[in-house]
This record gives structure tokens, C-alpha cells and sequence, in this order.
């Protein structure tokens, strides 16, 4: 018994569980409830898109802000990590997103993990006013941004509440 004890217990060490919680086609009640049953659960991370129209289903479905939900859930959960996955690059000045990352890793105790990408859907950057371009320059974008991003993250007061880990996610498909 302590054999395979022992075998779950390095099999759990190996990998970890993480969920995306999709904000788009639900209620803001909905959504608090996956949030906190997948902490409950004992998931590793929750992580939301950053999207403004829906990805799937009625496109003029409900569809939630994530950077809101994230100050929300950083509060509203106990133990897992949270993040964007992925908040597109093309969206809001680096700085702005250093500042906010700061203070959701402060809300969060520490647990917060910066997704950021390059940005892909069309239609979020039509109907913001945000210019779309070609996907080389989205990934020049990003490339550009991260530096400044990571100096202002040192220069915040206060700073993240931990070590902020950085998530990227670029392609030239899009």
C-alpha cells in the first residue's frame, strides 16, 4: 500500500490540472460558481479568454470582460493560480497591463500568471477600434511590449505579491 501511495503521490507531482472558464453565453452567477466548485475541486490553475464577442454559439451572446472576472476570482478562490489565456497584446498599453497584472497578483496573494499573445479574432479588433494588421505584426507587437511590460512590473508600488510568472502565446497562422 505505501508502494502505491507513494507512485500517486510522484504521479501528482509530474502534473497539474488546469480549467479555462469560457465568459461568453452564461450568467455572471454562472460564472462565479464554476470558478469557486473548480477551487474547490482542487484544480491547479482557472484561466479566462480575452475575448469581447463570443467565440462560439450566438455571436451577440452574453460574453464577460476578463480582466474583471480575474480581480473577481483572484478574490473569490483560495489556491489555484489564475490568469488570461491569453490577453491579446493589441488591446491596452503595456504599461496599463503591467499595472493591472500588479494589482491582481496582489488580490490573488501571489497566484496570478500574465498570459499574453499576440491576438487573433478579427472581430474583437474591428469593433474596439483596434487596428488588426497582419499576424507578423501582432508578434512584433508582443515581442516589443513584453520588455516594457516587465520594467514596469519593477517599477509598481507595490509590487506583484509573487514571482508573476509570464505566459506567451504567438502564431503566424492567424
Amino acid at each position: 500500500m505505501t508502494d502505491a501511495h507513494g507512485a500517486i503521490e510522484r504521479d501528482r507531482r509530474r502534473f497539474k490540472v488546469g480549467v479555462t472558464i469560457h465568459p461568453q453565453q452564461c450568467t455572471i452567477n454562472e460564472l462565479r460558481d464554476a470558478w469557486r466548485r473548480a477551487d474547490a475541486l482542487g484544480v491547479d490553475s482557472i484561466w479566462f479568454w480575452d475575448h469581447f464577442f463570443p467565440l462560439y454559439g450566438d455571436p451577440e451572446g452574453n460574453q464577460f470582460e476578463c480582466w474583471s472576472l480575474l480581480a473577481a476570482a483572484a478574490v473569490d478562490t483560495q489556491a489555484p493560480q489564475i490568469g488570461p489565456m491569453v490577453s491579446a497584446i493589441g488591446y491596452r498599453n503595456p504599461d496599463l497591463i503591467a499595472y493591472m497584472a500588479g494589482t491582481i497578483d496582489q488580490l490573488s496573494g501571489g497566484r496570478f500568471v500574465l498570459g499574453l499573445g499576440a491576438g487573433w479574432f478579427e472581430r474583437d479588433y474591428d469593433e474596439y477600434g483596434y487596428e488588426f494588421g497582419e499576424a507578423r505584426d501582432r508578434l512584433r507587437t508582443l515581442k516589443t511590449a513584453l520588455p516594457r511590460i516587465k520594467e514596469r512590473i519593477a517599477k509598481l508600488k507595490p509590487g506583484p505579491a509573487g514571482p508573476m510568472p509570464i505566459l506567451t502565446r504567438g502564431s503566424r497562422r492567424s
